[in-house]
C-alpha cells in the first residue's frame, strides 16, 4: 500500500470514528478492558490503552483512525499498567470468547470468499444453537454475536458464573465442543454372532453428546442409504479426513443395507462389524463437533486465552471495509456480510490503479474491473484498496475524495 493510499484509508476511518454515535460502543464494563490498536500508517501494535468512557474512546478513535480496533476479553483493575507483564494489571475475569474463523473450516480452500462465510456463519449456529444455549444453558441475553468484518464470527459469553475460569477450564470447554477426547462408547460393545457388535443407541433426548448420537446415526443411514451408500460414505470420508478403502465401504454397504431393511426408522447396529461402528461414531463425531483450530472451526487459543485481544463491535475491518456487525440470533439466519455488513457506499468517481483484473460484488455493485487505472466508486475503491488489489495512482494529485463517508450497516439495518 503506497503512502497516499494509506492516509485517504486513515482519513476515511477517521471521519468514521468521529461520526459514530455512542451507543454504537457497546462493550460492557469498558474502563476496566484494555484496548490495543493498529495504523496504517506504522508498524505494530499501540497496547496497553484503557479509557474512562464512551465519550473519551472515541475521542480518541476519531483523532487517530486507527486501521484495527481490539479490546481485552479479560477485566482488569489497571488495564493500561505496563508493569510486571499481564500480573500487573489484576485480572478480574474475563469474557468466555469463541472465534469461529473460516480460514480453519474443512473444505474451504476450495470456495469463494462469499461461501466461505456462509459456511461459517453455519458453524456459527450449530455453536450457539446445540452447545451454548443446548449443552450449556447460556442466556441470549448474556452472549453477543459478532460478525469479525473478515473471516468470521465471534461470541461473547458474559455469564457470571465462567467470569474466573482460568485457562485449563476454558481449554475443556473448547474440547467437549470439539468432541477432543471424547469416549464415544456410550454403551459397553459385547461380541454377536459372527464377530458383530451388540451395541444399544442412546436414548435419542439424553442431553450432550449422548442425544446427539442417539439422534444422528439413524439420521446418518437414512441419507446414506438415499443418496447411495457407498458414494455417501466415500464422499464423507473424504470431507472429514477418514480412510475408507473401497473394500471397508463395500462391507459398509452390505452392513447398511441390512440394518436399514430391519428397521429404517431405528436401525440396529448388530449388523455392522466393529470398526464398522467405530467408522460410523468417528464420523458422526466430526460432522457434529465444532472442531478446534489447525484444520479445525474453533479458534482453540481465542476461547482459553484469558488475556487475549478481540476486535471491537462496530469498528471497521481492515481488509474489507466492513463493519464488525453486532448481531442478535435471529438477525443472524438472514445476515449477508457482502450486503449489511458495507460501511461505504459512496458513489463518487475515484481514480485508482487495479493491480489485476477482479469481480467485485458488494452491496449495490457488481462490476468486472480489469487491470489499470480507472474511476470506479469511491465506496468500491475503498473496498478494493483494503483488500490491496488497488491503490491511488501516486503520480496525480487528488484533491477530494468525494464525501466523508456514511455510515450505515447498524443492528437496525441488518434485516433490511
Amino acid at each position: 500500500m503506497n503512502e497516499r493510499t494509506a492516509a485517504w484509508l486513515r482519513r476515511k476511518f477517521r471521519i468514521y470514528y468521529s461520526r459514530l454515535p455512542k451507543d454504537q460502543i457497546t462493550t460492557p464494563r469498558l474502563s476496566l478492558r484494555e484496548f490495543g490498536i493498529t495504523s496504517f500508517t506504522r508498524k505494530g501494535m499501540l497496547r496497553h490503552l484503557s479509557f474512562h468512557d464512551r465519550a473519551d474512546l472515541l475521542g480518541f478513535l476519531g483523532r487517530r483512525g486507527p486501521s484495527r480496533v481490539y479490546h481485552s476479553c479479560a477485566y482488569y483493575r489497571q488495564a493500561n499498567s505496563k508493569e510486571n507483564g499481564m500480573k500487573g494489571k489484576g485480572w478480574m475475569g474475563a469474557d468466555l470468547v469463541f472465534d469461529i474463523d473460516c480460514d480453519h473450516l474443512a473444505g474451504a480452500a476450495s470456495m469463494s470468499y462469499e461461501e466461505q462465510l456462509e459456511l461459517a456463519r453455519r458453524q456459527l449456529v450449530r455453536l450457539y444453537d446445540e452447545f451454548l444455549m443446548g449443552d450449556f444453558g447460556f442466556d441470549p441475553k448474556d452472549m453477543q454475536i459478532v460478525f469479525s468484518g473478515g473471516r468470521g464470527y465471534h461470541v461473547h459469553v458474559r455469564d457470571q458464573r465462567i467470569m474466573d475460569l482460568n485457562s485449563a477450564a476454558r481449554r475443556e470447554i473448547v474440547d467437549y465442543i470439539s468432541g477432543t477426547g471424547l469416549a464415544l462408547a456410550f454403551a459397553e460393545p459385547k461380541p454377536g454372532k459372527l464377530g458383530y457388535v451388540d451395541w444399544t443407541y442412546p436414548h435419542v433426548d439424553e442431553p450432550g453428546w449422548k442425544g446427539r448420537i442417539g439422534r444422528g446415526l439413524p439420521s446418518m443411514l437414512a441419507e446414506a442409504t438415499e443418496k447411495g451408500v457407498q458414494e455417501y460414505f466415500r464422499e464423507q470420508a473424504e470431507a472429514h479426513d477418514l480412510e475408507a478403502t473401497t473394500k471397508f465401504v463395500s462391507s459398509l454397504e452390505r452392513s447398511t443395507n441390512q440394518a436399514m431393511a430391519r428397521d429404517p426408522l431405528h436401525p440396529p447396529l448388530t449388523f455392522f462389524l466393529p470398526k464398522e461402528v467405530d467408522f460410523l461414531l468417528e464420523l458422526l463425531k466430526r460432522q457434529k463437533r465444532v472442531q478446534l483450530t489447525y484444520g479445525g472451526e474453533v479458534d482453540g487459543p481465542v476461547t482459553y486465552d484469558v488475556h487475549r485481544l478481540i476486535r471491537m463491535a462496530n469498528s471497521i475491518h481492515q481488509s474489507t471495509g466492513f463493519r464488525v456487525v453486532e448481531l442478535d440470533r435471529d438477525q443472524l439466519d438472514g445476515f449477508t456480510p457482502f450486503q449489511h455488513a458495507v460501511v461505504f457506499h459512496e458513489e463518487e468517481p475515484m481514480l485508482v490503479d487495479i493491480r489485476e483484473d477482479v469481480q467485485l460484488r458488494l452491496a449495490k455493485w457488481d462490476m468486472t474491473l480489469k487491470a489499470g487505472r480507472q474511476d470506479i466508486p469511491e465506496g468500491a475503491a475503498l473496498h478494493l484498496c483494503l483488500r490491496g488489489k488497488a491503490e491511488l495512482p501516486q503520480d496525480v494529485t487528488v484533491e477530494t475524495v468525494g464525501k466523508a463517508g456514511e455510515i450505515t450497516g447498524s443492528r437496525e439495518h441488518v434485516n433490511s
